[in-house]
């Protein structure tokens, strides 16, 4: 997660189908600058990383929520 990526990131990984939500809301604070990595294809940076362990459905579920909640 944006908040957790480096202390806890096995968390992060687990949280993927037990805390869908909360993995959603947990990275209310980073929405910008995760947007911004998206656009620049840097998933795989150091502060990221922990989202793309998420695995693709938590990550497509993060990006629809940056983009609804952007209005």
């Amino acid at each position: 997660c944006a908040m957790c990526n480096i202390r806890d990131k096995v968390r992060c990984v687990m949280c993927n189908i037990r805390d869908n939500m909360r993995f959603v809301m947990c990275s209310i604070r980073d929405n910008i600058r995760f947007m911004e990595r998206l656009e620049h294809q840097t998933i795989w940076n150091s502060s990221s990383y922990g989202h793309a362990l998420c695995g693709s459905l938590d990550f497509i579920l993060e990006s629809d929520f940056i983009l609804e909640s952007d209005h």
